[in-house]
């Protein structure tokens, strides 16, 4: 019998049971429709059910002489039956108290299955309780992580009527037993953890809480699979309180200090992170932490309602560093609010450990973000991953609360708040090739897509649409396909003017649009349409203004207009007025600075907006502050946000303004040191970042730079070195270009440099 039938099933007995008994035959033959499986099935466990005591028998308690009733249910695991169901049982896997599990064979199909089976004894209402809610768990969930469920059934082989489930056949090592016996390394067993993590999470996302994860419930398979096994004890969130199980189970080590507690109200998937958090440690230090091995369940009791938690103490395994005991103690935090909020929330830490980024459960200081940017590995694996569970950590998140009584078109507006307007703007800025950033938009643009197929005429679903396609037309951008940029930015403005029509008092649909008409600009002018450019540069810095003046502007209305007025400058008839325009643009950055000194993006602003005004200073005793407070701004938006590729761009270019300006004829050692600092800089993003122009152009400006003043110095090997560097990267350089005007002048002063080295 499929999961959904079995269902059906459940809902018939539930029905009947509420009726009188002289009334359930009727009732049962009403609602089964003529279907002879569901009706012997429902009034199986009716009779079933009929046959349970309304209480437990108390004998063995009062200490009087043990009934023949109940050494018959006691003894009855202990006897393996040749079928249950239609299947023929092969062994006996193991049995406890509710029930027994046995390995089976299916007849049709020759598969082996694990063979479940509920005992009706004493415990019996609880056990079938427990047995209706993993069928209805399990029913939900499809994932190679998690063992999966083929039939739910009542065997009647034996005259009992007895409830079964067919799952898949596990056949593997405790998760503990695995990563000792393959000797995994540390990395590998992190690994496995991610990959427990994203099987939880699909329960989450179904609304399923496990709530026993432990090694004896996730087993790994010989080509390295886990798979969560045991959903008995889980809480499913959609039922209300009084459908959940009476009977709270879990492993004690295991078992938050909510669910130790019996603060039921606080029960909920950060249970499930806490458990993977001292499976984590497990798996790293070989061992349960001391302060949760070894307690009876009063003293574990005790321990929780004392603030639970636990720190981490002695001296560690090899290889286990500061982040990745943070990230353990973050997930075992006392206060399920100070833990990570998802399972995949976790797997997201993990995954950014594994790849040398910084870690969420750290605070982010300059010296170990610069630690950390040294470290990491350039593949382009995180930006996809970052964006595809970031994505989905929230997708969990919704479900969980509750919010699946919206309808598609509320869930897309939903997406822009809470996924387009964050995690894709963050992913916009996110170190990586562009193929990685296409990539997640083809991850990303199936479901956008289908939402709007399915409301066409929904303004929320348009928005999430034409939020899309300008990630997509930044993304074609700065690899230079400018056709297939403008194309995209004007089927998105096209959107986002409609929008704006509708509703000319919301900020956010006018930031939008305003933002869609400068980068139109921005292509028009790169397809020498200047006219076309300055136009839609101006009817952009209107509405930014004016957005802007607004009572209680919102940062980004500033951080709109600073950039319209940048672009603006482009446009200047004299110098008076482009100082004028960089000079606005710093107050606003400013401005923003103090409102929220940890934004990174005002930081970066203000840092640009002080490079633009060294152009300005008269001497180089002027120009040296402006270039001071950059560098000190740029190295602060770096340390807020480590990802950043703007960041480090404004950083590069500020540390090369300086070094230009203290150079001398005669090495000094400020000025060696920016260098070396610059070039290495410089030579972490060539391998990831060659076809984004503007970083391809700070990194070639920085190293022709470092060049020219080694020249001057008389470190001429040096200086070829670095003139070959920028020699290979030139043909990446003129890609991105595509024929566009070469502003930043990087082909003429390479072939000053040349010329030099020439001679």
């Amino acid at each position: 019998m499929t999961p959904e039938r079995w269902a059906i099933v459940k809902g018939i007995f539930a029905a009947a049971r509420k009726a009188p008994r002289r009334d359930r035959a009727a009732i049962v033959e009403s609602l089964c429709d003529g279907d002879v499986e569901i009706k012997t099935q429902a009034q199986a466990l009716l009779d079933a059910d009929d046959a349970m005591p309304e209480m437990d028998t108390p004998s063995r308690l009062l200490g009087l002489p043990q009934t023949d009733s109940e050494k018959l249910i006691d003894g009855a695991s202990t006897v393996t039956p040749e079928r249950v169901g239609s299947y023929s049982v092969l062994r006996l896997v193991g049995s406890g108290r509710s029930g027994a599990v046995y390995e089976a064979m299916q007849p049709k199909t020759r598969r082996a299955v694990a063979l479940k089976v509920v005992r009706l004894g004493r415990t019996g209402a609880q056990a079938l309780q427990r047995f209706e809610f993993e069928a209805t768990a399990l029913a939900r969930l499809s994932h190679t992580g998690i063992a999966q469920i083929y039939e739910a059934g009542v065997d009647t082989n034996s005259g009992e009527a007895r409830p079964f489930l067919a799952m898949e056949m596990v056949s593997g090592a405790r998760i503990t037993e695995y990563v000792n016996r393959e000797n995994l390394d540390l990395r590998s067993r992190i690994r496995l953890v991610v990959q427990v993590c994203e099987a939880v999470q699909h329960a989450h996302e179904r609304g399923i809480v496990h709530l026993d994860l432990k090694p004896a419930n996730i087993l790994v398979s010989s080509e390295g699979q886990p798979k969560i096994v045991d959903f008995g004890v889980a809480m499913i969130s959609d039922l209300p309180e009084g459908a959940q199980p009476t009977e709270r189970g879990g492993t004690i080590p295991y078992m938050s200090p909510e669910q130790l507690s019996g603060r039921s109200n606080e029960i909920d998937l950060r249970s499930d992170v806490y458990a993977l958090g001292v499976l984590l440690y497990e798996l790293i230090e070989g061992k349960l932490p001391r302060e949760i091995a070894g307690r009876s369940y009063v003293e574990a009791i005790l321990r929780a309602k004392a603030g639970g938690g636990f720190a981490w103490a002695g001296k560690s395994k090899p290889g286990v560093d500061e982040d990745l005991k943070q990230i353990v103690l973050r997930a075992t935090k006392a206060s399920p609010d100070e833990r990570y909020q998802s399972a995949l929330e976790l797997g997201l830490d993990l995954r950014r450990y594994l790849e040398g980024f910084p870690v969420s459960a750290r605070k982010a200081t300059a010296i170990y973000v610069a630690g950390r940017f040294v470290k990491r590995r350039r593949g382009a694996s995180a930006a996809i991953a970052l964006g595809a569970l970031g994505l989905l950590a929230m997708a969990g998140w919704s479900v969980w609360s509750g919010r699946r009584a919206r309808d598609d078109a509320a869930v897309a507006r939903e997406l822009v708040t809470l996924v387009l307007n964050e995690e894709v703007a963050r992913i916009a800025d996110t170190q990586g090739t562009q193929e990685a950033r296409r990539a997640w938009i083809a991850h990303v643009r199936p479901g956008v897509m289908q939402l709007l197929s399915r409301h066409p005429r929904d303004a929320g679903t348009a928005l999430v649409a034409a939020r899309l396609l300008m990630l997509e037309s930044d993304v074609e951008h700065e690899s230079a396909r400018i056709d297939d940029a403008l194309r995209l930015r004007l089927a998105a403005l096209k959107i986002r003017q409609s929008a704006a029509l509708a509703d000319q008092t919301d900020e956010r649909t006018l930031m939008d649009f305003s933002i869609n008409l400068a980068k139109a600009g921005d292509v028009f002018l790169d397809r020498g349409y200047v006219q076309e450019g300055r136009s839609f540069y101006e009817r952009a810095l209107s509405i930014d203004k004016e957005l802007a003046a607004r009572p209680g502007a919102s940062d980004e209305a500033i951080d709109n207009l600073s950039w319209s007025y940048e672009r603006r400058r482009r446009f200047a008839a004299t110098t008076e007025e482009n100082r004028e325009l960089a000079e606005k643009k710093l107050a606003l950055a400013k401005e923003l600075v103090q409102r929220d000194p940890r934004r990174a993006i005002s930081r970066y602003n203000l840092a640009c907006a002080e490079i633009s005004l060294a152009d300005f200073a008269a001497s180089p005793a002027e120009k040296e502050p402006h270039l001071r407070s950059a560098l000190q701004e740029a190295q602060v938006a770096m340390g807020i946000n480590s990802e950043s590729r703007s960041s480090y761009r404004a950083f590069i270019v500020a540390m090369r303004r300086m070094a230009e300006l203290k150079a001398g004829d005669a090495p000094d050692d400020e000025t060696r040191q920016l260098i070396d600092e610059m070039v290495a800089l410089a030579e972490s993003f060539r391998s990831s970042e060659r076809r984004d122009l503007g970083l391809c152009s700070a990194v070639l400006h920085a190293e022709m730079a470092a060049a020219e003043i080694l020249i001057r110095w008389g470190y001429r090997d040096e200086a070829i070195d670095l003139s070959h560097r920028v020699e290979a990267l030139l043909p990446d350089y003129d890609i991105a270009l595509a024929g566009r005007p070469d502003e930043e002048g990087i082909r003429a002063r390479y072939h000053s440099l040349a010329e030099s080295l020439a001679k």
